[in-house]
């Protein structure tokens, strides 16, 4: 159990990250704070940090939405997996030394 959810499960957890991610997709701005509440940078280095933060920033985005996709594909295949008795079958392979 999370200590910010306490009386939710992990799937609570997710249904509310999902709609949060609903909710910021829906903004004009994609749910990023606006540039002007930033200030200006003072020096280059700080130029190329805050570049790099927006470029990890997206990188991070992109996979959160490739783990969603194999998640949800995922819980598929459980949930066919259960509705035809499959639990696994025989391995592919033999034990060594057989």
């Amino acid at each position: 159990m999370n200590e910010e959810y306490p009386d939710q499960g992990i799937e609570g957890q997710d249904q509310d990250l999902d709609a949060e991610r609903t909710r910021a997709a829906a903004m004009p701005d994609g749910g990023e704070l606006s540039r002007a509440a930033e200030p200006p940078p003072e020096n280059p280095r700080e130029s190329t940090l805050r570049k790099e933060v927006s470029r990890l920033k997206r990188l991070l985005a992109e996979k959160t939405l490739e783990v969603d996709f194999f998640k949800g594909a995922l819980q598929e295949v459980a949930a066919r997996r259960q509705k035809h008795g499959i639990t696994g079958g025989k391995a592919s392979t033999t034990k060594s030394g057989e």
